[in-house]
């Protein structure tokens, strides 16, 4: 288990380099080192987790992308259909390399709850996520996101992402990012 990380990092880099998508990549690989900061004693499980946690927007499906367009990100379909499809592209693949059937369902648990939380571990994920995203993927909504989905959608986006952030610390860290997303979200918006 101790490549175990880099085996799934690999993993997430090949996909999304092949489907020329190499820049999302430091948001992605960015929710480790975050998962760190706030949890020096993640293990290796839950930051190859981390690191995999989005991998469904890499093999995204039509339905998928529609509702997304259609109702935006925080839809209750659209996110749960993300976590599932995302936990079950990392199980096939680390059943592929024969990893301990043990160590894949707690990722795939984790990866299917990303999003929403529920244990102390899930909540760090998903606190992770939020802070990488204020700190690595903020220019990639004001400079795309934004002309896909509207002003409405993106603000309702950082709302929510700074909203449910569970623990203190990433909360405290956090809110800074946040207002100074919402301000550079008016000024370009308006």
């Amino acid at each position: 288990m101790d490549n175990l990380y880099k085996m799934v990092e690999k993993f997430v880099v090949d996909s999304f380099v092949s489907r020329g998508m190499a820049g999302d990549l430091v948001y992605l690989q960015d929710t480790a080192v975050q998962l760190k900061r706030i949890y020096p004693e993640a293990d290796e499980i839950l930051l190859s987790a981390a690191v995999a946690r989005d991998i469904e927007r890499c093999f995204r499906q039509p339905d998928v992308q529609k509702i997304k367009v259609e109702r935006g990100l925080l839809d209750e379909e659209f996110l749960t259909l993300h976590q599932n499809r995302g936990a079950e592209i990392i199980k096939n693949f680390l059943e592929s390399q024969k990893v301990d059937p043990l160590v894949i369902d707690r990722i795939t648990d984790l990866i299917a709850n990303h999003e929403v939380g529920g244990d102390k571990e899930k909540d760090l994920l998903k606190d992770a996520d939020c802070l990488s995203f204020f700190e690595k993927n903020i220019d990639h909504f004001l400079k795309v996101v934004v002309l896909e989905l509207g002003f409405d959608k993106v603000k309702e986006k950082f709302d929510w992402m700074y909203s449910r952030i569970t623990t203190p610390e990433a909360k405290g860290i956090t809110k800074p990012l946040y207002e100074e997303a919402i301000k550079k979200l008016l000024t370009t918006s308006h």
